[in-house]
């Protein structure tokens, strides 16, 4: 989606590494504005070097900061820049892709429900304008009406420029979304292929899809 931004979605199935107590799939590489991050274990870049790369992440399970304010955690994820008039700006667009965290604006996030911290962390990973998105499980616990909310505006981001890599064990919600998909069993990739295809294969419909 949009000129130079994609959407790629991976999507672990119930028997996925997690569920199993196997080792967690990680990136051989990333590669970004010509420079290779290869991880070992854990990434061996710090993470202040990452974000000066162009990668910003929204985890699993969202880490939002509790007792820190909406704004304060949405000012977070700007830590490194120092250009006071474009944070501003893109704060106001993070409200406008989630009005719901203008209206809480001044609110406690950990007295929010979790579609709407899964939506605060969403945005805090935005305020680094990265060029390429990371999205942990961003449907995981989250209660159906806001993961629909959430993943139009997944959609939304994509198609403003932000190349996004998903990792969903909602396959539906990942391959609407997406370009190409990949699913991984047991920290493995098992299939890849456009997103598409993923969604009309017998076999993906009948073990993932609930077809």
């Amino acid at each position: 989606r949009g000129k130079r931004s994609k959407t790629r979605a991976m999507s672990s199935s119930t028997r996925s590494s997690r569920r199993r107590n196997a080792p967690r799939s990680r990136f051989s590489r990333t590669l970004i504005r010509w420079k290779t991050l290869r991880p070992s274990g854990a990434c061996e870049m710090p993470p202040q070097e990452i974000v000066q790369l162009g990668i910003s992440q929204s985890p699993e399970g969202r880490k939002c900061f509790q007792r820190m304010t909406v704004r304060e955690n949405l000012e977070l994820g700007a830590y490194l820049r120092r250009d006071s008039d474009g944070i501003e700006k893109d704060l106001q667009r993070v409200f406008e892709l989630f009005p719901r965290l203008e209206e809480r604006e001044k609110q406690k996030a950990g007295t929010m429900s979790g579609g709407e911290q899964q939506m605060l962390a969403i945005g805090r990973a935005l305020m680094a304008q990265p060029r390429l998105l990371l999205l942990d499980e961003p449907s995981m616990g989250i209660a159906p009406v806001l993961v629909e909310r959430i993943y139009e505006t997944i959609a939304e981001i994509n198609d403003q420029g932000t190349t996004i890599l998903l990792v969903e064990q909602n396959a539906n919600f990942a391959l609407d979304v997406s370009k190409r998909g990949y699913v991984l069993e047991v920290g493995k990739v098992a299939l890849s292929n456009d997103s598409e295809s993923l969604r009309h294969d017998p076999e993906v419909q009948k073990a993932y899809l609930g077809a």
